[in-house]
């Protein structure tokens, strides 16, 4: 009652919001997280999503520069075109994007789960190890 006497009419409209439906919607999808545990795993993915990203930067650094992001949403930054990387990736079954030209981007769904992540990071590694700068042997020449 008290913040419908501010808006009187034709003080406020919209065409997109505030309609019964849409409260019930958002209602509903604000218990499911709630009730579904939601936002404890997708806490805890992000976190073994970083760790993850993190470990492959030391493993395949310089050329993977970077990890960044929140959350679930995070990206492998790569001193390269990130295109071949996402390519392998879905070879080996994993949809990723790229961002920026240079970036390879996670977006999983709030329900992933733990394996799933693995299954992710364990696809970026091989794809990173095929598609990644090859070295040269000690002593050889380019």
């Amino acid at each position: 009652e008290t913040f419908a006497q501010a808006f009187t009419p034709g003080t406020h409209g919209s065409t997109f919001g505030g309609n019964p439906l849409a409260t019930a919607a958002a209602l509903a999808v604000l218990d499911a997280i709630h009730d579904e545990g939601l936002l404890h795993n997708t806490v805890a993915r992000g976190h073994q999503l970083a760790h993850g990203l993190h470990g492959l930067c030391h493993k395949y650094g310089p050329w993977a520069m970077e990890a960044r992001g929140r959350g679930l949403l995070r990206g492998l930054a790569l001193s390269a075109d990130a295109t071949p990387v996402v390519a392998a990736c879905r070879k080996r079954g994993v949809l990723l994007s790229v961002a920026g030209g240079t970036v390879v981007r996670f977006a999983p769904p709030l329900l992933v789960n733990e394996a799933q992540i693995d299954e992710g990071l364990a696809a970026l590694d091989g794809a990173l190890s095929e598609t990644g700068p090859k070295k040269v042997p000690s002593g050889g020449k380019s």
